[in-house]
């Protein structure tokens, strides 16, 4: 998968590593190849910046009822639920004070998520506070993949 290979320094960066399941026989889809490696490159990196390091960031590819569900899973802070009405939002930030440990524009989910709209598919995310959080996308599964 390119887009956890060009993230690998990142990875190494955050002392993080990435273990990706399901790829192998992966479903093919359709849709803009770059702008998906960079839905992907956008969640893995948000996973490696907020997991503790020496932490695994899961990276899987399943079906889905018809579908590619693809997920990244981190064991971070999590993301309380007061935020993920607008964890989307363009600039949003849970931590958004001048002294927050890790950096970013607050561009990244909202890209992602206006990437995969367009595809007409769904983006979301599950998330405990203490324990992590799991961002995932689908996309339709091609005919006969």
């Amino acid at each position: 998968m390119t887009a956890v290979e060009n993230s690998q320094g990142f990875a190494m960066e955050h002392g993080v590593v990435f273990s990706v399941s399901g790829l192998p026989d992966g479903p093919t889809v359709r849709g803009d190849a770059d702008r998906l490696t960079q839905v992907i490159v956008n969640l893995i990196s948000n996973a490696a910046k907020f997991s503790p390091a020496g932490e695994n960031v899961e990276i899987a590819v399943a079906r889905d009822n018809g579908n590619a569900r693809v997920s990244v899973s981190d064991n971070g802070p999590g993301i309380p639920t007061e935020y993920s009405e607008q964890i989307f939002e363009p600039f949003s930030q849970v931590d958004s004070t001048d002294h927050r440990e890790k950096t970013g524009t607050g561009l990244g989910l909202s890209i992602s998520k206006s990437i995969i709209d367009k595809h007409v598919d769904a983006i979301g995310f599950h998330s405990e506070v203490g324990v992590g959080s799991t961002f995932f996308f689908t996309l339709p599964v091609h005919p006969g993949s």
